[in-house]
This record gives C-alpha cells, sequence and structure tokens, in this order.
C-alpha cells in the first residue's frame, strides 16, 4: 500500500513540474538568455507585432527590449514562435528603430527572413540577412 501511495505522489509531483514550466514558458520564452534579459524582457519590452505566415500554419511574434538607459544604439529584439508547450526564442538581434514595420517577409509557409543590424552600436553601417525555418 506505501509502494502504491509513493508511485501516486510521484506521478503528481511531475504532472506538478510539468504544468509549472508551461506556465512559465508561457511568460517567458526558452532561450531569452540570462536573468538580465528576462527581466528586459517582461518589464521593458514592447510588442512589435505577430506576423503569419503565408498559408496561415506559422506565426511569430517580434518584441523589443526598449529600457530606456539599459540599452544604448540599435533595439534588442527577439523573435518567438509560440508552441503549446510554452514560447520559443527563434533569433534574435537588432532592429534600426523601436517603432515602424519590422524587416520581414515570408519565403514559404515555414521560413521567413529578417534583416538585423550587424550590432548593437547605432553607428554600424552593415546588416545581416538571416533565413529561418520553423520547426
Amino acid at each position: 500500500m506505501k509502494k502504491l501511495k509513493k508511485i501516486h505522489v510521484f506521478f503528481l509531483l511531475i504532472i506538478l513540474l510539468l504544468t509549472m514550466y508551461i506556465i512559465i514558458r508561457s511568460a517567458v520564452p526558452f532561450g531569452i538568455g540570462g536573468f538580465k534579459q528576462i527581466i528586459a524582457y517582461n518589464f521593458f519590452s514592447r510588442y512589435r507585432g505577430k506576423y503569419v505566415s503565408p498559408d496561415g500554419s506559422k506565426e511569430i511574434i517580434v518584441v523589443t527590449n526598449d529600457g530606456g538607459a539599459m540599452h544604448s544604439g540599435n533595439f534588442p529584439t527577439w523573435i518567438i514562435a509560440q508552441h503549446w508547450w510554452g514560447k520559443n526564442v527563434v533569433t534574435k538581434g537588432y532592429l534600426r528603430n523601436q517603432d515602424g514595420d519590422v524587416p520581414i517577409s515570408w519565403i514559404g509557409p515555414r521560413t521567413f527572413k529578417i534583416i538585423f543590424a550587424e550590432s548593437r552600436k547605432p553607428f554600424c553601417q552593415n546588416d545581416n540577412i538571416f533565413e529561418i525555418t520553423l520547426e
């Protein structure tokens, strides 16, 4: 009887941990970075929009850090995919502007292209183009 009770407690604990993980990942994306980035994401970020693939099967969320003195120059930006188990950072980089259109274009049903600034410094002239394929 005690063994059966231990098994029930074990599975209850697993279910509780899984539920906590899903709740945390719905608020804080996996791959966001360290504690400093979690604070920046939760308290000093701006939602830049949701971008849906041409066939409507995939969507990504763009969030920019607008922490004032927390950044200088270009704006740290996260591209996030939503899954049933929570949010996941697909890629991150620096955008030149905090307002306006995000330079994202869909290439296919699961692949998009985004243009990020080369670095955080505002005077950098080069842009990096990334092609990302979603799972």
